[in-house]
């Protein structure tokens, strides 16, 4: 068996029962660096040799994590990250209400109007778009589908530029 990153580090021999062997092989060095750098060798030791065994390979990922946003961020940590992450959602959040508003202006509550039908049992009911400008589709709302049609486009009747009006 060959050393591990932190025994190759530490410059001694690899024993069967290291626990950090199986988290940090020799080809991994650079994952052992940041967590030593951050917190020790003896530190991580310590954390892990109180956790059981199958809860050791997600509090290593998360040391790792941790010291390797220490390293870009050395005053906040993970703690910057989720505050940046945070600030990102909160932009995204704001752009999604002005785009809402913008298409209730584009797209007025008063566009939207039910067709006069009488509604039985079984029927669906059916809505029109009436648009700003042009000829819309037609949506129309039957059994939990939307079903959007082309409308039907008018004949253009073709005049003589004198009979305009």
């Amino acid at each position: 068996m060959s050393a591990c990153a932190a025994c190759r580090f530490h410059k001694r021999k690899c024993e069967e029962e290291c626990v950090l062997a199986p988290y940090f092989p020799a080809d991994e060095r650079q994952k052992f660096d940041c967590i030593n750098k951050v917190f020790g060798t003896s530190r991580v030791t310590k954390i892990l040799n109180r956790l059981d065994a199958s809860q050791r390979e997600a509090a290593v990922k998360s040391i790792v994590y941790e010291a390797e946003a220490r390293l870009r961020d050395p005053v906040r940590g993970c703690a910057g990250l989720v505050s940046k992450l945070l600030n990102r959602l909160q932009l995204v959040e704001a752009e999604l209400l002005n785009a809402r508003r913008l298409l209730d202006t584009v797209i007025a509550p008063q566009a939207i109007l039910p067709m006069q039908q009488p509604l039985g049992m079984g029927s669906s009911i059916h809505y029109n778009i009436v648009p700003i400008m042009g000829n819309p589709p037609v949506h129309s709302h039957t059994g939990g589908q939307l079903v959007i049609r082309e409308p039907q486009h008018q004949q253009q009747q073709h005049r003589h530029p004198d009979q305009m009006f």
